[in-house]
């Protein structure tokens, strides 16, 4: 991107920070770190160095990141998926104030005290732990459910043609698919190439036919989706 997700001009609304406490720079910085941190966290670093290195992202991440999109789950209900990045924004908020970056930001001095947290008006601390705490209701609820929901895919191949072991596979999706994604059809692996909407090419031997036979993918797979406290600190 592709990296970085937000920006100083993505905190308005609920989870606005007024200009006149930052500078762009400073507040960027804090932006970047903590996007860094909790993509390898949340996710895994596989998944954060594909995210900071392929522009455009993978549709993938696209959906999984900017949200905005309805999907169909494994129970056949319709959902709609916020994006990743309302989860940063409230994270990002919260470690804005606990790790009291107004201070640092406007040069100020604040005594070293091991047993606060920094946080320095209760209205902020409030206004803090509750956007963190949303952050993490809708990480819970709204986008690990949609990485669980397409960690795998399974489905079948609807037609297969050949010319001269090259095979044209026409599936009844490739959802999330791409170039040099490993599938497996009929327990065999098979490297694809040339995705384009639910077809894609694999080479192998001639003679076979792939028709009504099953397809298997991962698209999500290992990530650490670890469960972040409600009510941290």
């Amino acid at each position: 991107m592709s990296l970085p997700i937000l920006t100083p001009v993505d905190f308005t609304g609920y989870y606005y920070i007024p200009t006149n406490e930052y500078t762009v720079t400073m507040f960027q910085e804090l932006i970047n770190q903590t996007e860094r941190d909790y993509l390898i966290m949340l996710l895994n670093d596989k998944a954060y160095l594909e995210i900071k290195d392929n522009n455009p992202l993978y549709v993938k991440h696209s959906d999984l990141i900017n949200g905005d999109i309805a999907y169909i789950n494994n129970d056949d209900d319709t959902c709609y998926l916020k994006g990743l990045k309302e989860v940063l924004r409230g994270i990002i908020y919260y470690h804005y104030y606990a790790d009291d970056w107004t201070s640092v930001i406007n040069g100020k001095v604040q005594q070293a005290n091991e047993n606060s947290n920094r946080i320095s008006s209760a209205l902020n601390k409030q206004s803090a732990y509750n956007r963190y705490n949303t952050a993490v209701t809708t990480l819970r609820e709204n986008i690990y459910p949609f990485i669980e929901n397409y960690e795998t895919i399974e489905t079948n191949i609807i037609s297969s043609i050949e010319v001269a072991g090259t095979y044209t596979i026409t599936a009844v999706t490739a959802k999330y698919m791409i170039d040099g994604q490993i599938v497996t059809i009929n327990n065999i692996d098979y490297i694809v190439s040339n995705v384009i909407d639910n077809t894609f090419n694999i080479t192998t031997t001639t003679g076979l036919d792939f028709t009504d036979s099953d397809l298997g993918y991962n698209i999500f797979d290992d990530y650490n989706m670890i469960e972040l406290p409600i009510e941290w600190l």
